[in-house]
This record gives C-alpha cells, sequence and structure tokens, in this order.
C-alpha cells in the first residue's frame, strides 16, 4: 500500500526592503509582525522550466590566475600620505597624492599606495585603460607586491574552504572578525556623511586592488559608463550609521550604506573582499551586466542594525541585471544581531543569473517579485540558529510571484522553515504586474538535503497582501530529515509536486492555520514517509502515486543529525527500499539527471543521494 507525508514551509521573508533607488532598501520587518498573528509553536525539542536557462548545465570559474608580473615593475608611481601633485610619483620619497594619482593616471599606468590613513577623501577616476593595458591602483605594506591576491587559488582543493578571506602583507589572511588596519594596507576614512562615496569609477578597465573603505555612505560606485572594473582584495569597513536603530525607519539614515555599487557596469570582477557590517547594501547589483562576484565574505556583527542585503541584485530604471555569476561567496550574520537582513536576493529586476558554491550563515537566500525570474541557485549550504539561539530568520524564501527559479543541491539545516513563501506589500514597488499579490510559480527545488528543522515548506502569510495562490511549484529527488513537521499551511495553494522525495518527520506532517489547507491537489509521487508519519496519512488525502514506507535504510543517519553538513549518513545502503524507486522526471527539468554529488542518474532513487 502506498502512503506519504507533507512538509511545511516556513515564512521566511525575514525582514524585507523597499529600495530607496528602485531595487530595494527599506525593510519592511514583515516578519515580526507576523509572529503576532500566527501561533505559538515550540521551536525546543502547467509551464515547465525554460531548458534554456536555469536549466543550462555551467561550468566552475577557473582558478583565480597568477598573473606573472613581479612587483615593482619599472615606471610605476607611488602614492604615500604626505605625497603631494608637486612630486613626479616615481618613487616613495617623491611621491604622489592619491587625488592627484586618481586624477591623472591613464591607460598602462600603475600605482603604489602605500598602508597608512588617508582622510576625507571623495575620489572620482574618470579616465579609462584598456583591456591590455588598465589602469592599476594596488595598495601594499611596506614593498609593492607584499599583498598578492593572485597567489590565492581558492578554487584549488587546498585553499578553498577559505572563501571570502582578504589577503594582508605576506599572503596572511585577514580575520574577517576583526577590525582592519591602517598599518596593513591603505585605509581610506571618512566620519560617515549621508550619499558621500569614497571611490566613484566612470572609466573602464581599471583595477583597484588591496584598499580599505571605513565609514562613508558609500564605498566605491562603479557607474553605467564603467566595463571591465576589477576589486580585488578590498575591505569595506561600516559603511553607513553604526547608531540607527533597525526600527528607527524614520531616520533618514536608516536606509544608507553601501560597500560597493554597480549601477550597471559590465563585466565587473570583484573578489577577495570583506565587507564588515556594511549597514544596508554590502554588494548592489543595479542593472549590471555580466561579470563575476567571487570569493568574498559579508559579515553583520552590529547589534543596533545588522547589514540588511548582503548580496542585491535588482534593476536600475528598466534594466535588469543579468549574467552575473556569483562563486564561492560567504554570508554570515552574527548571533547577537536581531536584524535578519538578506543573504543572497535577487529581487525587482535579476533575470539569468547563477549563484553558486556559496555558504550563508544565519540569514537567507531569496527571489522576490515577478521580475525575478530564470536564476539558479546550486551548491550551497545554509545554517541557521533556530535550535540553539530560538532564531528564525534563515531558510531559502521566494515571494511576491518570482517564478521560473531553480535550487539545486543545498544543504539546508537548524532553521525554522527550509523553504518558505508569502505575499507581502513590499514598497519596492508599487506595480502589481512587479509586485504580485501571489508568492510565485514554476520554481524548481532539486536534490535539497533540509534537516534538523522545525518545517519542511511554509506556505504563510496570507493576510499580508491579498490572498493568491502560490502555485505549480515543484520538488524533485528531495531529502527532509529530521524535521518536525512537514508542511505548514497558511495561505491558499495548488499544484505543489514531490517527486521522489524523502520524508522523516518527528511530529504531524501538515499544519494548517487560519481556515487554509493544503491543496488536495498536492502531488506525491514516487515519495517515501517514515517517522510519525506513514504514508497511509497521504494516500487517502492527496493526489499520491506509488508511496512507500519504513526504514530508508540510510548509512549512518545519527551524522546528519549531530553535524551542521556533513550529509554522508544519508547516503543510501545497498538494502536500502528507496534505490531505483524513483521516476525519470527529467521531461520538467535536465537538472534532475545528476544526483546531489555530482553523479549522473541511471536510474532514479529517492531521495537527494
Amino acid at each position: 500500500m502506498f502512503y506519504v507525508k507533507r512538509m511545511k514551509f516556513m515564512l521566511l521573508p525575514l525582514v524585507l526592503c523597499l529600495l530607496t533607488t528602485i531595487g530595494c532598501q527599506k525593510d519592511s520587518d514583515l516578519f515580526y509582525d507576523m509572529l503576532s498573528q500566527e501561533e505559538k509553536e515550540n521551536i525546543d525539542g502547467s509551464l515547465n522550466q525554460p531548458k534554456d536557462s536555469t536549466d543550462v548545465e555551467t561550468p566552475e570559474t577557473p582558478e583565480t590566475p597568477n598573473t606573472g608580473i613581479s612587483h615593482p615593475i619599472s615606471g610605476a608611481f607611488y602614492v604615500t600620505t604626505d605625497g603631494s601633485s608637486q612630486n613626479d610619483g616615481l618613487s616613495e620619497a617623491k611621491s604622489w597624492s592619491l587625488e592627484h594619482a586618481i586624477k591623472t593616471a591613464t591607460a598602462g599606468d600603475v600605482v603604489y599606495i602605500k598602508a597608512g590613513t588617508y582622510n576625507a577623501l571623495l575620489l572620482t577616476v574618470s579616465n579609462s585603460g584598456t583591456p591590455d593595458n588598465p589602469i592599476t591602483f594596488m595598495g601594499y605594506k611596506n614593498t609593492p607586491g607584499d599583498i598578492d591576491a593572485n597567489n590565492q587559488n581558492l578554487l584549488s582543493p587546498n585553499t578553498k574552504g577559505r572563501r571570502g578571506t582578504t589577503v594582508v602583507s605576506g599572503g596572511v589572511s585577514f580575520d574577517y572578525k576583526k577590525s582592519p588596519s591602517a598599518n596593513e594596507m591603505p585605509f581610506l576614512q571618512k566620519n560617515y556623511s549621508r550619499d558621500e562615496t569614497a571611490l566613484t569609477i566612470n572609466g573602464s578597465n581599471i583595477r583597484v586592488e588591496n584598499l580599505i573603505f571605513s565609514g562613508y555612505s558609500t564605498g566605491i560606485q562603479i557607474n553605467e559608463n564603467s566595463a571591465n572594473t576589477k576589486i580585488w582584495n578590498c575591505i569595506f569597513h561600516e559603511q553607513g550609521n553604526m547608531n540607527v536603530g533597525m526600527r528607527d525607519t524614520s531616520n533618514p539614515d536608516r536606509y544608507k550604506g553601501t560597500g560597493i555599487n554597480n549601477r550597471g557596469s559590465k563585466n565587473a570582477d570583484i573578489q577577495f573582499c570583506s565587507f564588515l557590517n556594511v549597514e544596508q547594501n554590502a554588494l548592489q547589483f543595479q542593472g549590471a551586466f555580466s561579470g563575476t562576484v567571487s570569493n568574498n565574505i559579508v559579515y553583520s556583527y552590529n547589534t543596533k542594525n545588522g547589514t540588511d542585503y548582503m548580496f542585491l541584485i535588482t534593476r536600475k530604471g528598466n534594466t535588469y541585471s543579468e549574467g552575473l555569476v556569483f562563486e564561492n561567496n560567504t554570508c554570515e550574520r552574527a548571533e547577537s544581531v536581531p536584524h535578519g537582513g538578506h543573504g543572497f536576493v535577487v529581487k525587482n529586476g535579476g533575470i539569468g543569473n547563477r549563484i553558486r558554491n556559496f555558504k550563508v550563515i544565519n540569514t537567507s537566500v531569496e527571489v522576490n517579485f515577478t521580475n525575478a525570474n530564470n536564476n539558479l541557485f546550486e551548491n550551497g549550504i545554509i545554517k541557521g540558529r533556530l535550535y540553539d539561539q530560538s532564531d528564525p530568520l534563515s531558510g531559502i524564501y521566494f515571494g511576491n510571484g518570482a517564478h521560473h527559479n531553480t535550487f539545486k543541491n543545498i544543504i539546508v539545516d537548524g532553521t525554522w522553515g527550509g523553504v518558505s513563501c508569502s505575499a507581502y506589500k513590499d514598497g519596492a514597488s508599487n506595480d502589481p504586474n512587479i509586485n504580485s499579490n501571489h508568492p510565485g510559480n514554476d520554481n524548481h527545488f532539486i536534490n535539497l538535503i533540509i534537516k534538523n528543522s522545525q518545517y519542511a515548506l511554509i506556505f504563510s502569510e496570507s493576510s499580508a497582501n491579498g490572498s493568491n495562490e502560490a502555485y505549480n511549484n515543484y520538488f524533485a529527488n528531495c531529502t527532509f530529515y529530521n524535521v518536525e513537521y512537514g508542511i505548514r499551511a497558511n495561505r491558499p495553494n495548488r499544484n505543489t509536486r514531490f517527486y521522489n522525495s524523502t520524508f522523516n518527520t518527528t511530529r504531524t506532517f501538515v499544519i494548517e492555520n487560519n481556515g487554509y489547507t493544503l491543496s488536495r491537489d498536492t502531488r506525491f509521487e514516487n515519495c517515501h514517509f517514515n517517522g510519525a508519519t506513514g504514508p497511509e496519512e497521504i494516500d487517502n488525502k492527496y493526489a499520491a502515486y506509488n508511496l512507500i514506507g519504513g526504514n530508508p535504510e540510510f548509512i549512518n543517519a545519527s551524522t546528519a543529525k549531530n553535524t551542521d553538513f556533513d550529509i554522508s549518513g544519508l547516503e543510501l545502503s545497498n538494502n536500502s527500499p528507496l534505490l531505483n524507486s524513483g521516476k525519470d522526471i527529467s521531461d520538467i527539468s535536465t537538472h534532475v539527471l545528476k544526483d546531489f554529488k555530482g553523479n549522473t542518474r541511471h536510474s532514479f532513487n529517492i531521495g537527494a543521494l
């Protein structure tokens, strides 16, 4: 006999924002409003995915190349804190000022900037280099070349775990949980003043390496006429007003503070940078096209108001951000920060972007609005702190009409809801065709491993913005292990489908609230159920086909309970009834043709592995 269980989704929109330009900036703090509406819970113990967008196999970003250039080079210019425009700049003794170097350097020039404090500068690069002869601004400590990010190669097996590590002199890794020092790198510093930018880049083929930006409203802004800008190994420290509380929405400084703002440039290359409690947007991409963003880390630690958006992909006017690749980046919110913020977010204007090999600690991965579509999130880990810190603000979220996005090969651990969705009145757009009153549709979730969480899936927040349905969202080959509940239904939903998925719940499979139910057309096909709910509970209520129950015969499932991201114990033993019990659903998405580990599926098991 066949039986099935349901999962639950959590509302994770965890604090979303209202954009000051046209993407998003203010945060509605909807989650906090919602807590008063939903019942308290014990937290202890139709269209297929387009084949020409997110179904395309994407290669790994190549390792960071060693340029082979030995510094210092002959004919380079020097900048020191006491330099002057009256000097020739050809040595430290006759160094330029930084202002003069920024104005004067032309194609092919290399400018070495010595460590020290550079106070209250507002700089603009207007000249351009060429692809073969860029303009380079490179920081150093004692001798040019003593800080070399080219040698990090974070994608190599030996150093891949150091993603996001900024390097200081001598190849020493910068500890991103400590304040940066002007003794290590050039330190551009200015007390915060609204709408002031340390470095504006209007030219093309500009390289900026090994600088620290502290204070200011924005660290670096790259404007739309710029192309091929390279920003490597820089530190962005406390942009914005650190003393404005997260609830002080009337304060004009509440939504200020940006590390890097890419306003429509093409082919930007941002690597090895650290963003330390940049208040509003650590990295913002507005109408940006192509480019690579890799090996960066964003750390939120201000207990008054932590970072709002860590990686924000949005639009500039009617120009959407497209074709960006984010690789090996990390987001982390410290335990003491009450503001949940948003980790990797495609919102109000992002299409066809790829976010891969990411790490998210105590915050979220999100797609929001109808013009957030055909994006791919793959090979990531999301760690929440629900059970050790009673903090629900992490997981995967889709909302306000986001559609045709794919989430693939992602581990989610310790969250309120592994996946959640909602629709709410976000001030980033008043256009109902963009800010839809339904959560989203035709999003695909493939090879997810959601474990040690309260809910697997949450349909939430029905009252915030109409009552339209979440529909046609598909889950394939997912493993839901040691979750309390399966699905939380707190808004209309229809035609949610689960294929080849295994559910292990410790309590009731479905929680239904405020008169809403899990739609009877919810489909469970070739799925497995064990724990508190067996397949018999599902078989008579929903569209259930080929369900099985009983012991899944994992190799050693206890390791998945006791460790954050070790999922080896969830592999199937040779006796597992889940072996070869799935069905081929590659007509829905070709992403299912490989399992969580990247191995080609010659037959279909139930679960991610």
